[in-house]
């Protein structure tokens, strides 16, 4: 049985925030993941680590930083490919769930990573597992997914927003063994949100169940369960969904 990768992307508009205002609203989200995601039972011990681009460590704990988080956004700011500050670019922050016995990933690490403060575009990315270690399906939930996404928009308002489904090395067709899936970075999309202002005339495909969000922007979802692409059902809403994403989105 194959297994595959589920992601979440969304991106926004730029602003000028400033690290303090990062920082907050990173730790908000970090909480809300964590309340949300299923622990293992196997796992004895679970908590927090981030990247430190001023230091010499690949990750660190999370609580090492958090009585002076707004210097370590700070640290964090992007950097052009002379690893000089870029403004420009805002600041990048990363953060994984870690476990303890390591037994207890069996491909199911959580990890999230924001860019804001850009004045030109922001985003936020949170996945379970990765290329090269896939999540095990039942480690892959609906709601989990769902009500994440709903917590980083209540967040961030993001213009837009995909949780998609993607096999490492495949493209959406071979993937879903529908010769005329389309490619595109969506891949396959489980579920998808578009801003108010970019759903207005939107047709709904027929199947695709709706759903609109606090800030008046859509919902839309191809599975209330995880989307399983050995489903013919399931691919053909995603591919739906593809091509709507294509068409509001990349040719906006």
């Amino acid at each position: 049985m194959h297994r595959y990768n589920y992601d979440v992307h969304a991106e926004w508009a730029g602003n000028r925030k400033k690290p303090k205002q990062i920082g907050e609203e990173f730790l908000r989200m970090i909480d809300s993941l964590t309340k949300l995601y299923p622990i293992p039972s196997e796992c004895e011990k679970s908590y927090w680590t981030v990247l430190d681009e001023s230091a010499d460590d690949d990750a660190a704990p999370l609580s090492r930083y958090i009585n002076d988080f707004e210097k370590y956004v700070k640290n964090n700011i992007c950097t052009d490919e002379d690893d000089v500050p870029d403004p420009g670019g805002g600041y990048w922050l990363f953060s994984g769930l870690t476990f303890e016995p390591i037994s207890a990933y069996n491909g199911g690490r959580l990890s999230f990573n924001l860019q804001d403060g850009s004045p030109f575009k922001n985003e936020f990315e949170f996945e379970i597992g990765g290329d090269m270690s896939p999540p095990e399906p039942g480690q892959i939930n609906f709601s989990f997914f769902k009500d994440a996404l709903l917590a980083g928009l209540s967040i961030w308002p993001a213009d837009w927003a995909n949780v998609r489904c993607s096999q490492f090395g495949a493209t959406p067709a071979e993937a879903s063994l529908d010769p005329h899936f389309p490619y595109s970075g969506f891949q396959m999309p489980w579920m998808c949100y578009l801003s108010a202002a970019r759903a207005v005339g939107v047709s709904v495909p027929p199947g695709i169940v709706t759903e609109r969000t606090p800030d008046g922007g859509l919902l839309l979802i191809a599975a209330e369960t995880r989307l399983d692409p050995d489903d013919p059902y399931h691919m053909a809403r995603s591919r739906s969904l593809a091509e709507l994403m294509i068409k509001h989105v990349v040719s906006n």
